[in-house]
């Protein structure tokens, strides 16, 4: 399944130091299809696909929770454009 994760950056110092190894080396069964960072730095979203919403959010919490707020989304690729 895809999910997406909109990541409302609070620190970015610390978002940027733990982003780049937290979504370069993903856990098995995990697979990160894209990333968008927004022009100010403020957000990142992001597509993976994974068994679960509770899989990356276990994943990405404990590395990315204190720099940012994020929500996370269960995409339908049935009805996506593109």
């Amino acid at each position: 399944m895809f999910i997406a994760t909109e990541h409302r950056i609070t620190d970015l110092d610390t978002f940027s130091q733990k982003a780049g190894p937290a979504l370069g080396q993903p856990p098995a069964g995990m697979r990160l299809q894209t990333v968008l960072l927004d022009r100010d730095d403020h957000c990142c979203r992001c597509i993976w696909e994974a068994d679960s919403i509770e899989s990356v959010q276990n994943y990405l919490e404990p590395e990315l929770g204190s720099a940012s707020a994020t929500v996370y989304y269960l995409l339908d690729p049935e009805t996506a454009i593109g």
